[in-house]
Formats: C-alpha cells, structure tokens, sequence
C-alpha cells in the first residue's frame, strides 16, 4: 500500500467536487434546484468526495495538480457512466432525478 499523505488525499476529495462546482456554476442563474435539499443528492455527493480520495490515494499522486485530477476523473468518469439512460431510464421521472443531474 502507498504510503498515506492527507494532504493528497484531500486534495483529491476537493476535485471530487469540482464537477458539481462546475455545473452549479453552469446553472447559477436557475436558481437552486429542489431535490438540492433531499439527502439522496447529498449522499452521492459524499460517495464521490470519497472515491476521488481513495483515487488519490491509490493513484499515489505525487504533486498537488495530480491528486486533484484524480479526485475529479475517477467519480466524474462514474457519474457519467451511471447517469447514461438506459432502456428502462428512458423519459421524465418522477423521482429524484440525480441521473439527469450528473448527466449534465
């Protein structure tokens, strides 16, 4: 295992962040959404804050632009694989719809 570095790590979680950053930024003028306020948002938020730290870490990122592009590639690289719609995805949800969020 590579040795552990916080300040990696951390670095790795803050690009996690950076794509929900961007596409808040992207849609400022809209205004906040509604689902922002329900947990499930939240909770996969802190899922992708925590796999770009664990991408930093196992990345071994050795400089500060390296741990915060794999904090940012390996959950972005996720959301859009599972915000692509499938067959049964197709159309407006009812629900939560955090896949259309990430798919942004």
């Amino acid at each position: 295992m590579p040795p552990f570095n916080g300040l990696w790590v951390g670095l790795g979680a803050f690009g996690a962040l950076l794509p929900d950053a961007i596409r808040f930024a992207k849609h400022r003028q809209d205004g906040f959404p509604e689902w922002f306020k329900k947990p499930g948002y939240w909770a996969g938020l802190i899922v992708l804050v925590v796999l770009g730290a664990v991408a930093a870490y196992f990345g071994q990122a050795v400089e500060w632009k390296a741990a915060v592009a794999m904090g940012y590639g390996a959950p972005e690289f996720l959301s859009r694989l599972v915000a692509k719609d499938t067959v049964e995805f197709k159309g407006e949800s009812k629900g939560f719809p955090l896949r259309k969020w990430w798919s942004q």
